[in-house]
């Protein structure tokens, strides 16, 4: 294992060709194995090249089968034992930009990577069982990480900008208190690469969805005159919101401890180099994938 970058709020690591980034704050507990995915070191081709987890019509099956062996292999590296991680214990959500969370038990292995659903509608997994490994699909989302050290209790969930005005973060807290008697002050909170306030450009109606939900976020935004209606006489803008700020108050509302809450601080679509980014590549990219495991 090498880790070829350390940054203030994020650690590039690298096995083979496969690339991924970590939290300085999660690497601190032995006891977990954590990941967000770059683009690099898989078999997929052309826009999706090369370590892509997403469908699509130019992306086969087979190939992303081959991605999730490709980095269950290089997690398992990294951690000094062949097999460690691997395809039948991961689970992956069902994303429909929901605020829904399924907790995760044996019952579920390998569901969404080699055996069907038995569930619709999930963008959040909570676990606390060791060895089942959370998978989440991120193109542009925030990625959200959940680690509760006292009561052992992961939890990972996709935060679009509809799980975020739904709350999803707050809700994967409520339901590993309830399933865990996690207490919210105990958990560290990671926020992964996703978009940055700059480059989530948004309408009047989406922007007035947020401001109507919770009016303290409207200082979370900036708004940009692009141009005067020919019929009304009206200005019109664009909406620039900080959806990490946002999640960031979400979660402290909900009883986490700001110094609890860890940015990386990288945008998916300021970083072609790394990351995969609808936006950036105007519907045409691959998606990453956020792993969370308690080791067995």
């Amino acid at each position: 294992m090498a880790i070829i970058n350390t940054e203030e709020n994020y650690r590039l690591h690298q096995e083979g060709e496969v690339k991924w980034v970590t939290f300085p704050e999660l690497d601190a507990y032995p006891e977990l194995v954590h990941a967000f995915t770059t683009r690099h070191g898989g078999v997929s081709t052309g826009e999706k090249t090369s370590l892509n987890f997403g469908k699509g019509p130019d992306e086969t099956w087979d190939n992303i089968l081959e991605n999730y062996r490709i980095l269950a292999a290089a997690l398992s590296e990294e951690a000094g034992k062949a097999g460690f991680v691997n395809r039948e214990h991961m689970v992956r959500t069902d994303q429909t930009h929901t605020a829904n969370v399924l907790t995760v038990t044996e019952e579920h292995l390998s569901m969404g990577i080699l055996r069907e659903r038995e569930y619709t509608n999930i963008d959040g997994l909570i676990t606390n069982k060791r060895g089942l490994t959370l998978i989440t699909s991120h193109a542009d989302c925030n990625a959200l990480f959940f680690y509760d050290p006292k009561q052992q209790a992961i939890g990972l969930a996709h935060s679009g900008w509809k799980g975020t005005l739904q709350e999803i973060g707050a809700q994967i807290i409520r339901q590993m208190s309830t399933e865990f008697d996690t207490q919210p002050e105990d958990l560290i909170v990671g926020i992964g690469p996703a978009l940055c306030q700059t480059c989530f450009e948004v309408d009047e109606d989406v922007a007035q969805k947020f401001y109507q939900k919770n009016p303290a976020w409207k200082t979370m935004a900036f708004q940009r005159e692009i141009g005067i209606c020919s019929e009304t006489g009206e200005e019109r803008r664009k909406h620039y919101i900080d959806l990490k700020s946002v999640v960031r108050e979400t979660l402290m509302r909900s009883g986490v401890k700001s110094e609890n809450i860890h940015d990386m601080g990288l945008c998916s679509k300021c970083r072609p180099d790394l990351f995969y980014s609808y936006r950036g590549q105007k519907g045409k990219n691959g998606n990453m994938v956020s792993v969370m495991m308690l080791r067995p």
